[in-house]
């Protein structure tokens, strides 16, 4: 699958989750930037931060890898959190 794709999956299941969660009047503050990289692993980033950091991370910090795979659409991919902020899917 094309990055451009995935992007578009990505963007697409957010929005989706967003409105699953009746989240719409918080989408300004809900941030988060996904990108190609130049990796030869890793194809695509997503970074957040602010609200959508804490409802992926637990109370002590710990990454939620069950939300963020339902926040982004990730099952189809292979994938694995770089920082609590940031999300890395590989080829």
């Amino acid at each position: 699958m094309k990055t451009n794709k995935i992007i578009e999956h990505i963007t697409k299941s957010f929005e989706n989750w967003i409105k699953s969660e009746n989240l719409s009047e918080y989408r300004q503050d809900l941030d988060f930037i996904v990108r190609e990289t130049k990796d030869e692993d890793c194809i695509i980033e997503i970074c957040f931060e602010s609200i959508l950091h804490s409802i992926i991370n637990d109370d002590v910090g710990f990454f939620d890898n069950e939300k963020a795979e339902k926040i982004f659409g990730l099952s189809e991919y292979e994938w694995s959190p770089y920082a609590s902020w940031k999300i890395s899917v590989y080829k």
